[in-house]
């Protein structure tokens, strides 16, 4: 609704993990860095966390476009929690024929793959997301995936992701084993209050109005305090605010819009609490 009134090409502040928006923070550079580097070296196993809305998701999707034709990829992003599901999702995602038989049988059925994709000079990376959800059994598998391996390089590319509660589960005395497998193992933090500044200009500057300052400083100074620095909480302020402004053919954002609108966002996650769904409307309105 908004985009004409300011002149945007396209939305700036759209809550799908777009790449074209990519903002390579210090942080996220490093991560992308390491988890390339994992990759091309076939060092074998990387863990990438961080809170809800940090940026995981769009890491993801910037690594996969930045492997060659030579890299085979699999992401599983909601994975089955039973022991031996697991498998079974991960042959699935790299279409292997599955003719019964245990977990043992299933991992042979996987090695015997990863080795033709050797000797045809492909390499085989396996993104599992939402890993903070895995238990110790299952990770268990995981682990044996992880030892396969030729003299020389690992033949599979492991990258767990997960929010939070991942570091703590990898912690444990149970996952000691699979832990000492780790080469690269980041953790995105939110933004600082500088970082949020260029983050908002850079989704301005993309959506086709670079170096114009559309937000008061007054305003992010706002947006940062209400959002912690998440960049998902971020994109949601900033979209209503400027949908706000609109609607007052305004054309900046000011501090005291974005207060209003950010009242209204508590206001309404208070009320969903006050009716027991206050989770569903955080998640709603964040």
């Amino acid at each position: 609704m908004y985009l004409e009134h300011f002149g945007f090409r396209e939305e700036p502040f759209r809550m799908t993990p777009d790449p074209a928006f990519f903002f390579p923070s210090k942080q996220h550079r490093a991560a992308v860095a390491g988890l390339i580097y994992l990759v091309e070296f076939r060092k074998g196993f990387g863990i990438m966390t961080g809170g809800i809305g940090t940026g995981k998701t769009m890491l993801c999707r910037i690594l996969l476009s930045r492997l060659g034709d030579d890299t085979r990829t699999a992401l599983v992003v909601h994975p089955p929690r039973k022991r031996g599901d697991l498998l079974q999702a991960i042959m699935d995602e790299f279409e292997i024929p599955d003719s019964g038989g245990g977990t043992y049988k299933r991992i042979e059925r996987i090695q015997r793959y990863l080795i033709e994709q050797l000797n045809s000079g492909q390499n085989v990376v396996l993104i599992i997301d939402e890993a903070q959800h895995l238990d110790s059994t299952v990770l268990e598998e995981v682990r044996m995936l992880s030892n396969m391996e030729t003299e020389k390089e690992k033949i599979l590319q492991i990258i767990l992701v997960g929010q939070e509660e991942l570091r703590d589960k990898m912690a444990s005395d149970v996952l000691y084993q699979l832990r000492q497998r780790v080469v690269v193992n980041c953790h995105l933090e939110p933004f600082s209050f500088n970082d949020t500044c260029e983050y908002i200009q850079h989704r301005v500057d993309v959506a086709g109005l670079p170096g114009v300052e559309i937000f008061d400083l007054d305003a992010v100074h706002r947006i940062h305090e209400f959002s912690g620095g998440v960049p998902r909480l971020i994109n949601a302020a900033c979209d209503r605010a400027l949908l706000a402004e609109y609607a007052q053919r305004n054309g900046h954002v000011t501090a005291e819009t974005t207060q209003s609108v950010l009242m209204e966002f508590e206001r309404l996650n208070v009320a969903a609490g006050a009716n027991g769904n206050g989770k569903k409307m955080a998640l709603a309105t964040r």
